[in-house]
């Protein structure tokens, strides 16, 4: 069986999985009037 390597675009999307979770969990730690500049400081 052949070993398969993930390309360099899935890991780019791990990433951006990563980066997604960890912005909820500020978001979900924070008091709601923090919101919407966490969320400014993450436009992406």
């Amino acid at each position: 069986m052949e070993m398969v390597y993930p390309t360099p675009c899935v890991a780019i999307d791990e990433k951006r999985v990563q980066a997604y979770l960890l912005l909820i969990q500020k978001l979900l730690a924070c008091p709601g009037v923090e919101e919407p500049q966490i969320l400014k400081r993450h436009l992406e």
